[in-house]
């Protein structure tokens, strides 16, 4: 119970420090959305053939379903298929408002941005001039469509129809990353405590790993041997602690077993016995 108890006050004491900053971060995003969500969708729609260049930087606004006004603007033929694949590069989810929370890594966060803007860039360029003329014209997207036709504006109003404060919608999201990363942090800090540190240091042949977090639509975690380092789901704090736990112990068991072979598994057996149970709560 000790233990327990310490872990959970480390835990706490760590992620509260991020409340403000993710607090604000989606206070910034609210704003945003509400206030200039239209005028966003009017750049994108206007962006003609260099509309790769609006869609890359207005994309990397983390405002909720924008590559979803994307796509129902590029069924429409409102947009190119560059301009419609430059907002799917670029867009960020939740790893931006993770990140802005973490003064320390706000120098990185704005390099990643920028890598961001210019990839988006370039394959929407790359696709909307040097491949259009190969593409089949039913992928090529177009003109042809109007955006005021196109209904993309997302609903901000209760069952009566008055309009939220922006508030409430950033404290509901704080709050859901919030308890991500207290739930993550305070299971993989029970499972370091209780197997021991040394353990893993030995596993990794005395060198802890880097655990890192971000987005990612694929896969739950990934284990970079070579690196020393791990890197979990940000959708993971919408799954239960059973299957969070699962996919900790995968990850780690790289560092025993590169692939995903019977020896891979017996490790993961003998950690987690019901490891099939658990991995099914992921599905």
């Amino acid at each position: 119970m000790e233990l327990f108890l310490d872990v959970l006050g480390e835990t706490l004491v760590d992620t509260a420090k991020m409340l403000p900053f993710l607090f604000l971060a989606y206070l910034l995003i609210e704003y945003i959305e509400h206030r200039h969500g239209e005028r966003i969708e009017a750049l994108l729609a206007g962006g003609g053939r260099w509309g790769a260049v609006p869609g890359a930087v207005l994309g990397c606004v983390p405002q909720c379903g924008f590559s979803a006004i994307a796509s129902n603007f590029y069924a429409s033929r409102v947009i190119t298929l560059g301009t419609l694949m430059a907002v799917y590069l670029a867009t960020s989810d939740e790893a931006i408002p993770l990140l802005v929370s973490m003064p320390a890594y706000w120098d990185k966060l704005a390099v990643l941005m920028v890598i961001k803007v210019l990839y988006a860039i370039v394959v929407g360029f790359v696709l909307d001039f040097v491949l259009r003329s190969v593409l089949p014209k039913g992928l090529r997207g177009g003109y042809t469509g109007h955006a005021d036709e196109v209904d993309c504006h997302e609903e901000h109003s209760d069952a009566e129809g008055n309009e939220k404060p922006i508030w409430q919608a950033a404290l509901r999201h704080t709050l859901e990353i919030f308890v991500f990363i207290f739930v993550f942090s305070l299971v993989f800090g029970m499972i370091v405590e209780g197997v021991g540190e040394d353990v893993f240091a030995e596993v990794l042949g005395g060198q802890k790993p880097t655990i890192k977090v971000r987005s990612m639509v694929s896969r739950w975690g990934v284990c970079a041997m070579t690196k020393r380092q791990i890197t979990f789901a940000l959708q993971l704090y919408n799954m239960p602690p059973a299957a969070q736990i699962y996919v900790v112990v995968h990850e780690y068991c790289h560092f025993l077993q590169p692939n995903h072979g019977r020896a891979f598994w017996a490790e993961v057996e003998k950690l987690l016995p019901d490891w099939k149970a658990r991995r099914g709560l992921l599905k």
